[in-house]
């Protein structure tokens, strides 16, 4: 496989490439992703249970400036499938591609919120199909335990992937409030995810930190956003209604505290980790589908790949706190 690509990375995602690799993708970040992230083992693990001689790798792209040049090096590979893009240039990435001569369909999603995570050839037609699938990811964990229609979420922090979820949950019908201890960053959401609202259904921002208990004790879904943090202490935590969903999109054990104390009182508590996965199949099962193959064989092997992938990573086997991103 001849690609480009290599003159741009600080690492050699390639050194072991099969001269028989006909399928290509990869995670590109600026954080040196080939250290922390789950993606390749997720992913070749989906290539070799489809038979494809495909390999998915880590491109450490440390030069900002190099992104350009760098995604047309993607585009332009054979064999390119998927690219998966993380921090910092979701945003840089998206305006990027826009000036690039490729047909693309973009989700609603990537439009709105202006920002990308996942990159998918279109084998069919060539062209490019543009999304943000943290949303997604994370809240298809929710939907295992409820419906989004008329419940009220609380959602505490701010950010990229914060702004990706709300986005989710006030199209699901969610009556949201969000609180960050930024009032400037919590009301730009908020500018945001206004005109998303359906009919008869609520958005508050609310940066009063100390309404945090009065806005728990009503709610059905409370998701933590903010990076080494319990917004609700131990005792508080047992006080929340037993009904009430917990969640944290953090995984590792530096940042996702509000996860350890959640489960320290014996409560459950989703954390990042079925994002990761969540926005890996969301990609996958896409791939799978333009390759041709049926929605019954994905199903099987991406539900062995989630059973796999969870019960290998834990929030207790999490130490590194660089670990936050696909």
């Amino acid at each position: 496989m001849k690609t480009n690509i290599q003159r741009y990375l600080s690492n050699d995602p390639f050194r072991d490439l099969a001269e028989s690799t006909v399928i290509l993708g990869g995670l590109a970040g600026g954080t040196r992703p080939s250290t922390y992230s789950f993606s390749p083992g997720l992913w070749n693990r989906f290539f070799e249970a489809l038979g494809l001689k495909g390999k998915y790798v880590a491109f450490d792209l440390d030069v900002k400036e190099n992104l350009g040049p760098f995604l047309q090096a993607v585009l332009d590979t054979p064999g390119f499938l998927a690219l998966t893009v993380t921090k910092p240039y979701k945003t840089l990435c998206y305006d990027l591609l826009k000036s690039l001569p490729y047909k693309m369909e973009i989700s609603s999603r990537s439009r709105v919120l202006g920002s990308l995570n996942q990159l998918v050839r279109n084998p069919l037609n060539h062209g490019l199909i543009v999304d943000r699938t943290d949303g997604p990811g994370f809240v298809r964990a929710l939907k295992k335990q409820m419906t989004l229609e008329g419940k009220k979420a609380l959602f505490i922090g701010s950010g990229g992937t914060a702004l990706s979820i709300c986005y989710e949950l006030v199209c699901g019908g969610a009556d949201l409030t969000i609180v960050d201890l930024n009032a400037g960053d919590a009301h730009r959401m908020g500018a945001v995810l206004g005109p998303l609202q359906k009919p008869g259904k609520k958005l508050t921002v609310n940066s009063a930190w100390e309404d945090l208990a009065s806005l728990g004790a009503s709610c059905d879904l409370i998701i933590n956003a903010m990076a080494g943090v319990a917004p609700f202490e131990a005792d508080a935590v047992m006080k929340l209604p037993e009904a009430c969903l917990l969640a944290d999109i953090h995984y590792d054990k530096a940042k996702a505290v509000f996860a350890a104390t959640v489960r320290g009182t014996g409560r459950t508590c989703i954390d990042g980790l079925q994002m990761r996965y969540g926005q890996f199949r969301f990609a996958a099962e896409k791939c799978g589908g333009l390759l041709g193959f049926p929605p019954e064989t994905l199903t099987k092997h991406l539900d062995a790949i989630e059973d796999w992938f969870i019960s290998q990573k834990t929030v207790s086997q999490q130490t590194d706190s660089q670990k936050t991103d696909s």
